[in-house]
């Protein structure tokens, strides 16, 4: 998963471009795959887009990714240098890194130490699993992955449902249990897994209380998610009155117009921030959906993986 520190002495264009070089070179992203849209990557950072497009421009330099007009960045490969370069370049990481250690006055052995444990650590990822996410919308799937991610040092990686067949190259598949008789049949290498997932009861509650005639608001991170959530919202509650939703990560130009002609909000965890920027007096009533996978869900991804 890519990530970066806004608290770090490293610029934050430098640590995006290690991250993503990383994810590349562990298999996260394949070779002819899209990279995430500048606008959406730079939303779940909270960095600017401006700094996301730098990043991946000195990838393109560095021939990882290339810009295909109206695709955005495609993965080339891991590197594009040779093992001399390689080399030279990672002394100088080396180099960087230890003098930044030792400027905090750890002493020879104190960095040994760090350096062996970081070492076995490194060992120990690339020993994990690669796992395939796929779900109805984006954000159920980063749901799952925190999972499997915080369960083992596993290489993790979301695709959408219809892309998962059997030329992916997968240990395991995991999905939400309506789709897993398809995935089955469609993928006979990776073991396939599938997940269960809930929302805050007192959400549903609030839902469940609105009289046909009033408006639920609805905010998402990702567009996907809108028509999902909606339906098993009003399967789940039984509410049959209007819907106005609206994205992030697209264009937010109406989460304020929604806040204001509904008589609840309801929001998912990826637009908490945009929620509490919000005018309080806006809102009538609002509760964030808490999307998470079921108890005994999480127990057999734990089980999956020990």
């Amino acid at each position: 998963m890519i990530r970066v520190d806004t608290n770090d002495e490293v610029p934050v264009y430098r640590q995006l471009v290690e991250s993503v070089r990383y994810e590349i070179a562990t298999g996260a992203y394949a070779p002819g795959e899209s990279m995430p849209a500048t606008r959406a990557l730079a939303r779940d950072l909270e960095i600017s887009f401006h700094t996301v497009r730098k990043a991946y421009g000195l990838l393109v330099d560095e021939g990882i990714l290339r810009a295909e007009p109206g695709k955005g960045f495609i993965v080339v490969g891991s590197t594009s240098l040779g093992k001399s370069e390689r080399m030279e370049v990672g002394a100088r990481i080396v180099s960087s890194a230890l003098q930044r250690m030792t400027s905090l006055g750890l002493n020879d052995s104190e960095i040994a130490y760090l350096m062996e444990e970081q070492r076995s650590l490194l060992d120990l990822e690339q020993r994990g699993h690669v796992v395939v996410i796929g779900a109805a919308y984006r954000e159920l799937a980063e749901v799952a992955s925190d999972v499997a991610s915080l369960t083992s040092s596993n290489a993790v990686r979301i695709m959408d449902l219809d892309a998962i067949d059997a030329r992916v190259e997968a240990d395991v598949i995991m999905v939400p249990i309506s789709s897993l008789g398809v995935m089955k049949s469609r993928n006979t290498q990776a073991e396939v897994t599938g997940f269960q997932h809930t929302y805050s009861e007192d959400a549903l509650l609030a839902v469940s209380s609105l009289m046909d005639r009033e408006t639920l608001g609805l905010m998402t991170k990702y567009p996907d998610a809108i028509g999902p959530i909606s339906l098993q919202l009003r399967h789940l509650t039984g509410f049959k009155g209007q819907i106005l939703a609206s994205s992030v990560s697209g264009q937010d130009i109406h989460i304020d117009t929604i806040a204001a002609a509904s008589d609840l909000v309801v929001y998912t965890r990826g637009v908490s921030r945009t929620v509490r920027r919000l005018d309080p007096g806006a809102i009538r009533a609002v509760f964030e959906l808490g999307i998470q996978l079921t108890p005994s869900s999480v127990e057999r991804i734990r089980n999956l993986f020990r």
